[in-house]
C-alpha cells in the first residue's frame, strides 16, 4: 500500500477511535493505537532497501600476445587520370607481440595478383592507411580484398568504391577523418628563369625560385 493511502487509512481509524472514545466516555484508549499507527506511517514511508548497482563497464582485456591482427579498409582516392586508390590499414590487437606474415597463403589480396604492396611486418595496435592499391577507372562495383591468418585467426578487409567512403590526400597527410573540400595546403610552385638566347661559348645562368604557403601537413 502506498504511504499517503495507509496514512489516510490510519487517520481514519484513529479518527473513529476518538469519535468513539467522545461518545463513550468510559472507553480509554492507550498510547498503544498512537504507537502502532505511527510505527506503520515510518514503515510505509522508509526509501526501499539499496540494491548494489553493478558495474555498467567492464575493463579492457589486454594481451601481450596470441591475438589477431585485422585488415582495415580506410577508404578511396579518385586519380586525376580516373583510377583509384584503395587504402588500407591494420589494428594488431597485441600489445606488445609484432607479427611476421609473408605475402603468400596467410597474407594475400584478391581479384589479381596477392602482392599489391601490403605489409608483412605488424607493429602492435592500430596502424592507419599504410599502403594504397591502384585499381582502373572500370573497376565499378567489385571488392578488393585483403586477407590476413595470425595466430591461427583469418580476417578480411574488403574494399569498394562507395561513396561514403571516399578520403583524400589531405586525410592521408594529417590522419583526420573529415573531407575538406578546400585544401590549404598547397603543393610547392617552381619557376625557373632563363635568358631567352644562349651560345655554346658562354656560361648560361638559369635562377629558380621555389614557392611553399608554409603549411607542415
Amino acid at each position: 500500500m502506498k504511504p499517503v493511502r495507509l496514512a489516510a487509512v490510519i487517520v481514519a481509524t484513529l479518527g473513529v477511535i476518538f469519535t468513539a472514545q467522545s461518545a463513550s466516555p468510559d472507553l480509554k484508549v492507550g498510547p498503544t493505537y498512537l504507537d502502532v499507527g505511527l510505527t506503520y506511517v515510518l514503515r510505509a514511508q522508509a526509501p526501499p532497501a539499496q540494491t548494489p548497482q553493478r558495474p555498467t563497464e567492464i575493463g579492457q582485456t589486454k594481451f601481450a600476445s596470441s591475438r589477431n591482427v585485422v585488415p582495415v579498409y580506410e577508404g578511396w582516392i579518385k586519380n586525376p587520370d580516373g583510377s583509384f586508390d584503395m587504402v588500407f590499414g591494420y589494428f594488431n590487437r597485441n600489445f606488445e607481440e609484432e607479427v611476421a606474415v609473408p605475402v603468400g597463403p596467410d597474407n594475400y589480396l584478391e581479384p589479381g595478383d596477392r602482392d599489391r604492396g601490403q605489409p608483412t611486418f605488424f607493429l602492435t595496435r592500430r596502424q592507419a592507411r599504410l599502403f594504397r592499391v591502384r585499381v582502373p577507372k572500370d573497376w565499378g562495383t567489385k571488392e578488393l580484398i585483403w586477407t590476413l591468418r595470425v595466430n591461427g585467426q583469418v580476417e578480411k578487409a574488403y574494399g569498394e568504391l562507395i561513396p561514403v567512403e571516399e578520403i583524400n590526400e589531405l586525410i592521408m597527410m594529417t590522419g583526420v577523418n573529415t573531407v575538406l573540400d578546400d585544401d590549404p595546403n598547397q603543393p610547392p610552385t617552381l619557376t625557373v628563369s632563363a635568358p631567352s638566347t644562349a651560345t655554346l661559348a658562354a656560361p648560361l645562368t638559369l635562377t629558380a625560385t621555389v614557392k611553399d604557403d608554409g603549411l607542415l601537413y
